[in-house]
This record gives C-alpha cells, structure tokens and sequence, in this order.
C-alpha cells in the first residue's frame, strides 16, 4: 500500500509538473516573464500592468476596446485579445509572402477605426515600399514604391482616420499617398506628420519655430501655428489631433502644449512635476473621447546618471494629471494609446510592449 501511495503521489507531482510546463509553454510567446512590470506575478499581486509581450514597438486598441494590434516581430502583426485567459485566439499576419524581407519594426500606423495598418517594407535591397493591410481581411491592399522608408534618421508613418490617406515623412520632404485615388503630394517638411481625411487637413513641421496646416485640397489658404520657442528635437516632435478635430497636441521633449486648429491659438500647456529632457520618439495621443492626452516624458536621473522613460496622462480640460508610470531607465517609448473607455493605456517600447490599467473612470 505504502509502494502505491508513493507511486500516485509521485504521478500527481510529475503532472503537476507538466501543467506548469504547458503554463509556461503557452505564455511564453506573449508574456515577458523577466518582467519587473507585470508578467505572471505581477498579475497575481494586483498590479496596474495587465499584460507584457516581449516584442512590439507599435501597439493600439481596436475599436472595441477588448483586443490590441501589435506589431509582433520583424514580419508579422498580431491582433489579440486583452485578456489573456484566450491566449490561442490571436490573428497574425504580415509579410509571408516574402521570404526575406526587411521589415522596419519602427515604424508601423494604423487607421484611427482599425480598418487598415501600415509599415515599411523592403523586400529587397534595391526597392523600399509602403505596404498597406485590411485588418478584417488581414490581406495587402496596396503597396506604395519609392516611399523613403530606406532613408536614414527616423521615419515618420501615419495613416489618415478612414485609412484613405498614407503620409511618409523623411528627412527634409512629405509624401502624401491618396490610397482612393492612387495619386502622390510631396512637399519640404520635417519631423512628424499627421493627416486628417474627416478635416481635410496635413499638419507637418515647417521649421523648429512654424508648424503648417494646410487644405490635402488645395481650397484653402495655409495656415501656420508660430511656436513661442523653437523646438528643441524636430526630427523626433510628437503630434496628434483630437478626434473631433478641434485640438492639436505637440509633443517637444516631454513638454505639452494644445492649440486650437481654426486660430492656431495656444490653449493650454502641460509640463510634468519634473524637469523632462530630450531622448528619442517623443509621441502623444487623445482619447476617443477627447477628455484625456497621453504622452510619453523623459526624465534625467543625476544619482542613477541615466535617462527614465515615464508616460503621462492629463485631463485636457483643466490639465491635471491623471496618471503616470514610470516605464524603465533608457527605454524608447515608441506608442501610447488609450483604450475607448479610457481604463487601459497601451504602451509600445523598444524593449516590448505593455498595457497596463488606469485610475480612470469614463462618465
């Protein structure tokens, strides 16, 4: 009996043992276990980081707020659900077509709705292009040539709300891409570049002291925002427009500024506790809703001699701050995007991607 006993006991060990196996298996691909964020512990002792995958520099919410799309590897885009007790119901997709292609992981854009994603391609050494995918589909659609995505620097890659529009913006020129009508604009611009298909309109950095808002039409006039102090890194400025068109938020070395499209008037500036600094990839987005913006900060640390990447949010009507973390020392912060009812942000770095959950409430 005593023989039998220590035979089942040892049974139920070496079971055990393969259940955890299979654990581990499983969330291996799509959690960071060595992660000081979140990872399996940090769930369990009730952290506010739900989730950490160890790839994915670009990361959104879909618009139903319960999966995220992510750009996975060097070839592939996933879409996944939040919640990770589904693990085995992501949807890949990406460049199986080639089989040894160069996928610049830096830079990828989505559609405000989801519809359409983008990324730079080369799928040889002589050509560089823009591919452009269907979600629903998740098959290629169009494929851009000549799109400076092999020029050095950054690149800058948005896509317009509607996904109709795909702007490019490289060292010293702007190309628009018309995906509808398959026609190209370039014109002289640095830094970041946004396009608004609801508001007709191209925002883009003239110079380190102007930033230009002009019709995709032609049917009106430029209209410039003249900066009270020239930017400090034009080449890595953050911008976005709030969902009803009506503000455009600037990104400058973690300081926050929101004017007003229609008179280019300065409506409000956001600064965090600590003096922020210069690092690379300064990004920043509003909610759905237009309540909240998100950005990324950067932080010098003088005991620890490095530079700490922290994301931000604010209220945008009275500029409070909502909610911060402190993300890692020497982290490119690359995305952040909050989720439609404003309880999630999303955040892609060079080292991961992560979303983690807010004190915020949606009225």
């Amino acid at each position: 009996m005593k023989q039998r006993l220590l035979k089942l006991n040892k049974n139920v060990y070496v079971a055990i043992l393969a259940i955890l196996l299979i654990l581990i298996l499983v969330y291996k691909e799509s959690i960071v276990e060595t992660s000081h964020l979140c990872g399996l512990a940090g769930k369990l002792l009730g952290s506010d980081c739900l989730v950490a995958y160890k790839r994915g520099m670009y990361i959104d919410f879909l618009p139903d707020g319960q999966h995220i799309i992510r750009s996975k590897d060097g070839r592939t885009f996933a879409i996944q659900p939040v919640n990770l007790t589904n693990t085995f119901s992501s949807v890949e997709f990406g460049l199986e077509e080639h089989p040894f292609p160069e996928f610049y992981m830096r830079e990828h854009a989505g559609s405000s709705d989801l519809s359409r994603v983008a990324a730079c391609v080369s799928p040889d050494d002589q050509t560089d292009e823009i591919w452009v995918w269907d979600v629903e589909t998740q098959m290629v659609i169009q494929k851009i040539p000549d799109s400076n995505c092999k020029m050095e620097g950054r690149l800058h890659l948005l896509l317009s709300e509607d996904g109709r529009y795909v702007v490019s913006n490289a060292e010293e020129h702007i190309q628009l891409f018309d995906l509808e009508n398959e026609e190209r604009l370039i014109r002289e611009g640095k830094g970041q570049t946004i396009v608004s298909s609801a508001q007709d309109l191209l925002v883009f950095i003239a110079d380190e002291n102007t930033i230009k808002l002009v019709d995709i039409n032609g049917e009106e006039t430029e209209k410039e925002i003249l900066l009270p102090k020239p930017i400090e890194q034009v080449e890595d400025v953050g911008l976005a427009i709030s969902a009803n068109g009506s503000l455009l938020a600037l990104n400058d070395a973690g300081h926050i500024s929101l004017w007003q499209i229609t008179d280019g008037s300065l409506v409000s500036e956001l600064e965090p506790a600590q003096a922020s600094t210069g690092f690379l990839y300064d990004v920043v987005s509003f909610s759905e809703d237009g309540k909240f913006v998100a950005s990324n900060v950067y932080h010098w640390n003088d005991e620890e001699n490095l530079v700490i990447g922290y994301v931000y949010i604010w209220n945008v009507e009275n500029g409070d701050l909502q909610w911060q973390k402190r993300i890692g020392e020497s982290v490119i912060i690359t995305a952040v995007s909050i989720s439609p009812d404003n309880s999630l942000v999303a955040v892609g770095t060079g080292q991961g991607s992560f979303v983690f959950k807010t004190n915020i409430v949606s009225e």
